[in-house]
Order: structure tokens, then C-alpha cells, then sequence
């Protein structure tokens, strides 16, 4: 059974709210399956993000087992230029989550909004996500969803 936080339903992803150990800052963008919050470890002071697979999504096995999967997953990777999974669990609303590092920076797509990459840009962008995809397809890992974003 996956630990269960505390709070109240339909306060917890407020910002301000705890989701267990961490305090929520605010919503930093959504995909297809989730949401992810920035937020800080009350004790530790952490900055760290938190996705949450989308209630309606939790409901479902195939969905809910395949979201944790991707947070085993990552953590087995390993890689520095692959985000680092602290945590796991379940809100009280049923919506499986997971704790990640906090990357700092802007994203690819706001990079190439600005500017075409030089072949120097390219190699330095490149390079470690390259090396990140190949770590991946060594453990057996395709990842189908890569985005500049």
C-alpha cells in the first residue's frame, strides 16, 4: 500500500498546501497525464517538483501501474542528466504522485524561441541528452515522448 497524505480533499494541490513531507509553491505546467506543482521539503528545505498523475488517470490500472513504472524507471536510469525520483505516493483523492529534483533553467523550446542553435549549441544540448537516451536503452527503456518544452 503506497503512504497517503494527510490533507483535506480539494486543498491539497492549492498552493501553500502540504502533500506529505513537501509544501506546494505552484503549478508549473500540465501534460497529457499530469500535473507538476513546484513545491519545498518542510524539514530540509529542498526545492523539489511533484507530478501528479490526473485523478481521472489514477482510477485506471493500466495507467496508475504504468505511471509508477515510470518513476522506477527513472530512479534505475540513474544518469546525471536525468532527473532524480525521491518519492512516491498516493493523495487522498486517489491521484498517484511522485517527488523529483528541481531543475533550474530554461527549456529547449524557449531557447530555439529566441534564437537558431550554432553546431556549438547543438553539441552542448545534444550530447547529454543523448547520453541520457542511451543510459535509458541500455536498462530496455524507449522513451516515445521527448519534447523541446
Amino acid at each position: 500500500m503506497l503512504p497517503t497524505t494527510a490533507n483535506a480533499p480539494g486543498d491539497e494541490l492549492l498552493p501553500g498546501a502540504l502533500l506529505g513531507k513537501y509544501r506546494l509553491s505552484a503549478r508549473l505546467g500540465e501534460g497529457a497525464m499530469g500535473v507538476v506543482y513546484s513545491a519545498v521539503h518542510e524539514k530540509l528545505g529542498r526545492p523539489v517538483a511533484i507530478k501528479v498523475l490526473k485523478p481521472e488517470l489514477s482510477s485506471k490500472e493500466d495507467l496508475s501501474s504504468r505511471f509508477q513504472m515510470e518513476a522506477e524507471l527513472v530512479t534505475r536510469i540513474g544518469h546525471p542528466n536525468i532527473v532524480a525520483v525521491y518519492d512516491f505516493g498516493r493523495l487522498q483523492s486517489g491521484s498517484l504522485y511522485y517527488v523529483m529534483e528541481m531543475i533550474r533553467g530554461q527549456s529547449l523550446r524557449s531557447r530555439l524561441d529566441k534564437k537558431q542553435l550554432s553546431p556549438q549549441d547543438i553539441v552542448q544540448v545534444f550530447g547529454p541528452l543523448l547520453s541520457a537516451v542511451r543510459a535509458a536503452h541500455e536498462i530496455g527503456v524507449v522513451h516515445r515522448d521527448l519534447k523541446p518544452d
